[in-house]
């Protein structure tokens, strides 16, 4: 007997012998599950609001989207056939893709989570797990990464004339790292959320910059539900992008985030 037909003989044939359309709604309907719960995941616990805007993870989860909830499915009602022979193999290689998809859509995303959101001097920089030494990661006792969303702080400039001398001469000539991602000058946030509320710019420089930039500043206050003079602005960096963080003033802490680029605001 050939390799083939032993394959065939040994796999169980009470799902083989299902419609087309059934075993196509069927894997949609696990690809969905296993899918979704991927999602809640990424949306609930590593990218809460407003992190997913602020890194730009659109590009993974298509990925994951594309083949896990899209492809697979597809395939199989292109392939499936009941009684096919060999059918068993067609599901398994399509589900090897699926899963190769899933396994590296998961990876990129927990590697590229928010990890810590730093407030240096009148902007905000969102770091992931390496963006630390790993000897700098537990500098401090509060340096404990909660559940949900990043370790929030503020980075600090060093206290004397001497030492921020010294700081620029090693970042701008030296290439070192600037303040927000030096441990050793991070306060917790909490600690300083007065600073931030004191610095943050106003809505209206928004709205001046120009009419796409006022709709997008409009759109905001609309879907927060909150006055104009509740909200402040600060520029926004992480690996993949540039945008804009608007802050409630009465706490500080970030809301919302818009693609609007502060750095082209006159």
């Amino acid at each position: 007997m050939k390799i083939a037909d032993k394959i065939d003989a040994l796999a169980p044939r009470s799902w083989q012998e299902v419609s087309r359309r059934r075993a196509f709604l069927s894997h949609l309907a696990l690809s969905a599950c296993i899918v979704g719960s991927v999602f809640i995941v990424v949306f609930l616990i590593w990218y809460p609001r407003p992190y997913f805007t602020a890194v730009g993870a659109w590009s993974i989860v298509k990925i994951l989207v594309g083949v896990d909830l899209v492809l697979g499915p597809l395939l199989t009602l292109v392939v499936f056939r009941p009684g096919k022979r060999l059918l068993i193999l067609d599901m398994f290689v399509i589900g090897i893709i699926q899963c190769s998809a899933l396994i590296y859509g998961i990876n990129v995303l927990y590697q590229e989570r928010p990890y810590y959101t730093v407030f240096a001097i009148d902007r905000f920089q969102i770091l992931v797990y390496n963006d630390i030494p790993e000897d700098q990661r537990n500098m401090h006792d509060w340096m404990r990464k909660p559940l949900i969303g990043p370790l929030l702080a503020i980075a600090n400039l060093p206290d004397t004339i001497e030492a921020q001398q010294q700081l620029m001469e090693e970042t701008v000539f030296g290439g070192a790292p600037d303040i927000e991602r030096r441990p050793n000058l991070w306060t917790p946030y909490e600690s300083g959320s007065d600073v931030i509320i004191e610095r943050a710019r106003p809505l209206d420089e928004l709205r001046r910059a120009g009419p796409t930039e006022a709709a997008k500043a409009a759109k905001i206050v609309e879907s927060l539900d909150l006055a104009e003079g509740e909200l402040g602005f600060f520029p926004l960096s992480s690996a993949k992008k540039e945008a804009t963080a608007i802050v409630e003033l009465q706490t500080g802490h970030i809301i919302a985030v818009t693609d609007i680029d502060p750095w082209q605001l006159h």
